[in-house]
């Protein structure tokens, strides 16, 4: 029961976030955007599908500001778990 128990946190902890951007003006764009995750990623910056990340301030009881680093072109979208 004991390792039942540590498996379900353990997963609970690796609990996959998907984050969407997408670009829907004529130009391109390539800097910073904000979003709010809940829960807190593991990490607290990192690399995941060509896309960079940073952890930002606590936005609520579960909630956390991710700021991203993309370059989109006009149209793009990117989709990064």
């Amino acid at each position: 029961m004991r390792s039942l128990l540590l498996l379900v946190l353990c997963v609970a902890s690796l609990a996959a976030q998907q984050v969407t951007i997408r670009n829907n003006s004529a130009h391109a764009f390539e800097g910073w955007v904000r979003r709010n995750v809940s829960p807190k990623p593991p990490l607290e910056s990192g690399l995941v599908s060509d896309v960079h990340f940073v952890v930002g301030q606590k936005a609520g009881l579960d909630t956390w500001h991710v700021d991203l680093y993309v370059a989109l072109a006009p149209g793009g979208v990117i989709s990064a778990s």
